[in-house]
């Protein structure tokens, strides 16, 4: 095993964990799930919607239109759980 391939493999583990502390850190994943839970007891086919978990101005998740159907290219979209 090279040194290159044991740095590689390390730096995988921290951003990892880095990723599991800042999402549940900041309770984002927790409000996700509960969304993603409630939508699954009412019988829906999940999506989500940055709104829905109290995000804003995010560059990549935009809300979806009301019809829920796929936004042209560049426009706003729901992202499907």
């Amino acid at each position: 095993m090279s040194l290159e391939s044991i740095l590689t493999q390390i730096d995988d583990v921290l951003y990892t964990w880095l990723l599991i502390y800042l999402l549940a850190g900041s309770g984002i994943y927790f409000t996700a799930l509960d969304d993603y839970e409630s939508q699954m007891a009412r019988g829906l086919d999940p999506v989500f919607h940055e709104s829905n978990i109290g995000l804003t101005n995010t560059d990549v998740w935009k809300d979806r239109p009301e019809d829920d159907t796929p936004a042209d290219v560049g426009g706003d979209t729901g992202i499907r759980m």
